[in-house]
């Protein structure tokens, strides 16, 4: 078709390298997905939330138009990444024992209510473009 404008959207041919990009950051925030982390480094799910807030939420809007009917995977990694968020690192930080202090235990369990609502506004976005 060529191109409607000089931009990602407007050009056929941008549409397809940004769209190939996108796969392949996707595939690697995948795989990060799968890593448990350990006591001295966050977990794959925390990562992967966290490049939702700090690399994708801070553009929402441009992010969240590319995302055509879940094709590149965007939108599934995000609900797989709220799910693990809530199932496993919230929950964690709601059991008292499992933490050496109340006051650490309370300040990951914010952190996480904060990338839990961060990715819930990326799925919000996403699916309000279908």
């Amino acid at each position: 078709m060529g191109y409607m404008d000089i931009s990602i959207g407007g050009s056929d041919r941008a549409a397809d390298c940004f769209y190939n990009i996108v796969a392949d950051m996707v595939k690697s925030l995948q795989e990060e997905l799968q890593d448990p982390g350990n006591e001295f480094n966050t977990s794959g799910t925390v990562n992967v939330a966290l490049f939702f807030e700090e690399v994708v939420n801070p553009n929402l809007s441009f992010w969240a138009k590319f995302v055509h009917h879940d094709e590149n995977k965007m939108l599934s990694l995000a609900r797989k990444t709220l799910t693990n968020l809530e199932k496993v690192e919230i929950s964690h930080a709601e059991v008292k024992e499992m933490w050496e202090t109340d006051k650490n235990r309370l300040w990951h369990l914010g952190r996480y209510h904060e990338l839990q609502k961060g990715l819930q506004r990326f799925i919000d976005a996403a699916e309000a473009n279908f």
